[in-house]
């Protein structure tokens, strides 16, 4: 604003040096007695007023463009370093919120492999414990069950030897004590084959009963693990939905900072326009103005005044429009700033 006045101020002073040397050079004219060659020259020193005038303008308008211009790329190289602020504060947020997620993922997950590593290994442990306890009952039962039976056959065995012996009578001639000697024997070897019959099929169940229980640990370590895989896929999904909210988070983060940029851009627009129709305005009037104050046919009272009025509303127009534009940078900042406070996934 202040180089535009200088400007306007210099156009103006050379515009007053102008038509103080174009009323020298026509009271000059004055003199000359033939009206023909006067209203001649009247002629061209109108027309060489209206080449200077148009020639001052046409500097003027070229210092103007040229500062324009200037202010202009001061203007879109503060909107763009507010846009690269904009868009580091907008990389920024991003890679903090993502490493912030990332790290509080990482944590969740290392709790939870922690947590699933204990319970795996406090499951483990019951099952081996009650694995331990039913193969131990069970071979104690098949204990139990082949003392039983030895016991139960050893006693018909002696019974029987016992009743032979009785049916010998109290005789104790050779012959009768031969009898009861091969009763005897007899009665003994029947027991060790017993024992070793016995043995032999409770080995034979031993073996059987190791399959059954081996056989059925494996499946309960078979299970065990199909559990474990099975809440590691649930886990695993439960982290990938969490990632999937994340990126959503996220793109809900870049898409506000995007509308930010993009209302940016929109209100760099509509300020570039607004400028560009307050100065197309005020030199279209500011030359209105100066073609009637430079008008040798015009009073000088009415020249002045309409110069001071134009000075008057080129004043008035200058703080409107710096007015209006630091009003639109505010609301713009302060837009911006509520758009990067908002809370993600919030509309």
């Amino acid at each position: 604003a202040e180089k535009e006045k200088a400007v306007k101020d210099e156009t103006a002073q050379k515009l007053f040096d102008l038509m103080k040397e174009f009323n020298e050079k026509r009271a000059a004219l004055q003199s000359i007695e033939d009206p023909e060659e006067r209203k001649r020259q009247e002629d061209q020193l109108n027309s060489w007023l209206d080449t200077q005038r148009s020639t001052l303008l046409q500097q003027e308008a070229a210092k103007l463009d040229k500062i324009d211009a200037e202010h202009r790329k001061a203007e879109t190289d503060t909107w763009n370093a507010l846009r690269k602020k904009h868009a580091d504060q907008r990389d920024g947020l991003q890679k903090k919120h993502q490493a912030e997620r990332e790290k509080d993922a990482a944590n969740l997950n290392k709790l939870r492999a922690e947590e699933a590593r204990a319970m795996e290994a406090s499951d483990e442990a019951a099952m081996m414990d009650d694995l331990e306890v039913e193969e131990s009952a069970a071979k104690e039962k098949l204990e139990r069950d082949t003392i039983n039976a030895k016991n139960e056959m050893l006693s018909v065995a002696r019974r029987r030897m016992q009743q032979q012996l009785a049916d010998l009578g109290d005789a104790t001639d050779p012959e009768t004590d031969a009898q009861r000697e091969q009763i005897r024997e007899a009665y003994q070897r029947e027991v060790a084959h017993l024992e070793a019959l016995l043995d032999k099929e409770k080995g034979k169940q031993m073996t059987e009963l190791d399959k059954k229980l081996e056989q059925r640990r494996a499946e309960r370590l078979e299970k065990a693990k199909a559990a474990r895989e099975l809440d590691e896929k649930r886990r695993d999904l439960e982290k990938k939905q969490g990632e999937d909210r994340q990126l959503l988070e996220l793109q809900q983060v870049a898409e506000k900072l995007m509308e930010a940029e993009a209302a940016a851009q929109e209100a760099q627009g509509e300020a570039h326009e607004m400028r560009a129709m307050h100065q197309g305005i005020a030199r279209e009037a500011r030359e209105r103005m100066l073609a009637v104050a430079l008008d040798p046919t015009a009073e000088a009272d009415e020249k002045e005044n309409l110069l001071a009025q134009f000075q008057e509303n080129e004043e008035r127009m200058v703080e409107s429009l710096n007015a209006e534009r630091m009003v639109q940078e505010q609301g713009l900042k302060d837009k911006m700033a509520a758009r990067r406070a908002r809370p993600a996934g919030r509309p």
